[in-house]
């Protein structure tokens, strides 16, 4: 359907498997050898090789695709990492990514919570808190049995001193 003005007029078709999609016929005029099979991404997208790589490596990585219909590389999904998180991101940017952000941040905080143990035990002190951020205060007991409230960054420069 459609009326032909420019390469920028935009036409819908239905493909033999009775899915609807549009092309501006620019597609069809300078495609050259075009295999008209290709034009429907439902149909293209289950022999899509970029789509088997995506699958592939969510399997390698033991990664679930959780919800999002390849249309193309832009796409949305929704993928639930082996550790249970899930997240959303393109079908392009998912072979790039090389953790899921929520392990990331999981495994940040447990290497900082060592640091601020570590740091207390330097001083002969018992951390009270764990790792908020690097600008707020751990709480911790000294060799009194009093509570001081130390900097994140105070820590670290006690254990870049040792």
């Amino acid at each position: 359907s459609g009326e032909y003005k420019n390469a920028n007029s935009e036409f819908t078709f239905k493909c033999q498997h009775g899915h609807i999609f549009t092309r501006f016929a620019k597609y069809f005029l300078y495609t050259p050898n075009l295999d008209f099979s290709k034009a429907c991404n439902q149909c293209h997208s289950k022999g899509n090789e970029f789509y088997k790589k995506v699958l592939n490596f969510l399997k390698a990585k033991n990664w679930v695709l959780v919800s999002g219909e390849y249309k193309n590389s832009n796409s949305l999904c929704v993928v639930r990492c082996d550790h249970g998180h899930e997240f959303e991101i393109s079908f392009y940017s998912l072979p790039l990514k090389t953790s899921c952000f929520e392990c990331v941040k999981e495994n940040n905080i447990k290497h900082y919570n060592k640091k601020i143990i570590e740091a207390c035990k330097l001083r002969g002190w018992t951390a009270l808190d764990t790792y908020v951020s690097h600008y707020s205060n751990v709480r911790a007991l000294d060799s009194n049995q009093q509570i001081q409230s130390l900097s994140y960054q105070y820590l670290i420069k006690i254990l870049n001193k040792k």
